[in-house]
């Protein structure tokens, strides 16, 4: 018999649980929401100007600022203006670099619908999921992705990125 040819192996995407209710498990992204829910007001959603680091000091090595970038073709594109300490240490410098030079393929992708949704939606949204980034695979997550902007629109998100040993981790 000859050698057989080596395969790749598929594998299943952790599932990404969307939830509306702003009903998050960790104390940051509860905090965060809190935040954020009171610099907005009675507006749809506070403006990046709004945000203070120093208001923030309870939650803020878990804060990813985002830019909101929309090309001349149309298309949205995504980029990390400030990241905190957590998510570096989890996936690595992303500040100023397209996901697409940062990341795999699959988170990515996965990252960048999430950033969709929030920008879709014009309101905070809580993502929970298995990390795929960083080869960090034993890894759960819980993120608060909050849009920021002015009545034209979302020109930038809040992600607020949570991650712990998942249980039963190897």
């Amino acid at each position: 018999m000859g050698a057989q040819p080596i395969s790749k192996l598929e594998f299943a995407e952790p599932t990404i649980h969307v939830d509306w209710t702003g009903a998050f498990s960790r104390l940051e992204n509860r905090k965060a929401l809190t935040y954020w829910n009171s610099i907005r007001g009675d507006r749809q959603m506070p403006d990046r100007r709004d945000l203070s680091p120093r208001a923030m000091r309870e939650f803020l090595t878990y804060v990813n600022l985002v830019d909101v970038r929309h090309c001349s073709n149309g298309v949205v594109e995504y980029e990390v203006a400030l990241q905190g300490a957590h998510g570096a240490e989890v996936f690595g410098p992303l500040a100023r670099r397209r996901f697409s030079a940062a990341l795999s393929e699959v988170t990515a992708r996965r990252l960048s619908e999430c950033l969709d949704l929030v920008r879709d939606a014009g309101r905070p949204v809580r993502i929970s999921s298995r990390v795929t980034g960083g080869g960090k695979f034993w890894l759960d997550s819980e993120s608060l992705f909050a849009p920021l902007g002015e009545a034209g629109g979302v020109t930038a998100i809040m992600w607020v990125f949570v991650s712990w040993r998942a249980d039963g981790a190897a």
